[in-house]
């Protein structure tokens, strides 16, 4: 039983990666499980959500809320077709809301925290704006979704580190000398050695201790989780191996690995369709990925993970083998129904001569 509504954060580093797709899908099977669940379209200067649920594009959001005086936050809430998942749409009917102040973000954050739900996903824009990095640190457990190929790998890597540094920014902006620090560091060419958060700590440190120790409380709070989108084997895992220690040597972030969804025809269609993945093809394998994905929210999301990488790969490896497996019966199938057909090929039919006609050929 949830005690107390979670807020879960959505981001990638980089757009077509799937992070709508799976927001969306995975807010679904929560509802289905019998949770209540709010979905938020938090991409704000290109809102799409809508699309993916279904619903037509006629309903105010997140725009109308900021741009009217003394809204409340559940009224915009929309119903869908699923029992327990209602949608909150974001600016596709109000333009120029992309660019937040941080008190209008810092107001939406708290208006959000009052919805009636056990669960409230955040899909938020793709990349490192403030408003992404911001929405992202509402939750020390945000998820980050990215696909194998090295590109959006390093994507990641680079919103997380973004991320970092925003909230140390923030954190520090009533300290002059280490404000001043920090937008050195920020400044630094692109030529210049890597600043890790370690060494960004020590020279703080030199300037105020009790600031350092405050950043590094922050990089020790946050562990986001990770999901892998779009893989095609287990082994794809292996990169993601890299990209935590990646993470833990420069940014001193320890990662969980938190899902893992296999590349899907299935999607393609459903999504060409206007359907949800989990009501088109709830047998498909992405979807059984994201019911997997649904149920260790459930039941480990206020939970430490401890060994997540050796455990992610062990169920993934278990779905793998049992679709070699299903591929292989059906496969067998196939050749069984090929021989069939080629046996009935080669077998002469006999058709029966109607006695009349041996009658008249034989004169009997």
């Amino acid at each position: 039983m949830i005690k107390e509504t979670r807020i879960i954060p959505i981001a990638s580093g980089k757009g077509g990666v799937g992070k709508s797709f799976i927001t969306t899908n995975l807010a679904i099977m929560l509802a289905k499980m019998g949770h209540p669940t709010v979905v938020v379209d938090l991409d704000l200067g290109g809102s799409n959500l809508h699309t993916c649920l279904g619903i037509p594009n006629q309903h105010q959001g997140i725009g109308d809320f900021l741009h009217t005086p003394n809204a409340q936050i559940k009224n915009f809430l929309v119903p869908t077709q699923w029992r327990n998942l209602k949608f909150i749409p974001g600016d596709g009917r109000t333009p120029f809301t992309a660019n937040l102040t941080h008190l209008e973000r810092m107001q939406l954050i708290m208006r959000l925290k009052t919805l009636p739900a056990d669960f409230i996903l955040l899909d938020l824009g793709a990349g490192s704006s403030f408003n992404g990095l911001d929405f992202f640190r509402i939750s020390d457990h945000g998820l980050i979704v990215t696909a194998p190929e090295q590109t959006s790998m390093m994507n990641m890597l680079t919103f997380l580190k973004n991320m970092i540094f925003r909230a140390a920014d923030l954190a520090l902006a009533e300290n002059e000398p280490c404000k001043k620090l920090l937008q050195e560091i920020f400044r630094e060419p692109i030529t210049a050695e890597m600043t890790t958060v370690e060494t960004l700590i020590r020279r703080i440190g030199e300037i105020d201790s009790t600031a350092a120790k405050r950043v590094k409380g922050l990089a020790q709070r946050f562990r986001p989780r990770i999901i892998l989108n779009r893989g095609t084997s287990p082994d794809d895992l292996k990169r993601l191996q890299d990209a935590s220690l990646v993470l833990r040597d420069i940014l001193s972030l320890e990662t969980d690995h938190f899902g893992f969804i296999f590349q899907d025809q299935a999607v393609t269609a459903s999504m060409d369709r206007g359907v949800p993945l989990v009501e088109s093809a709830p047998e498909s394998l992405a979807a059984i990925n994201i019911t997997y994905l649904a149920e260790r929210i459930i039941r480990w999301w206020d939970e430490p993970l401890h060994d997540s990488e050796a455990r992610l790969y062990r169920n993934t490896m278990t779905v793998w083998q049992d679709l070699q497996e299903r591929k292989q019966e059906q496969q067998m199938i196939r050749q069984r129904q090929q021989e069939a057909a080629w046996e009935a090929a080669r077998t002469p039919v006999s058709r029966p001569v109607k006695r009349g006609v041996l009658d008249r050929i034989f004169g009997g």
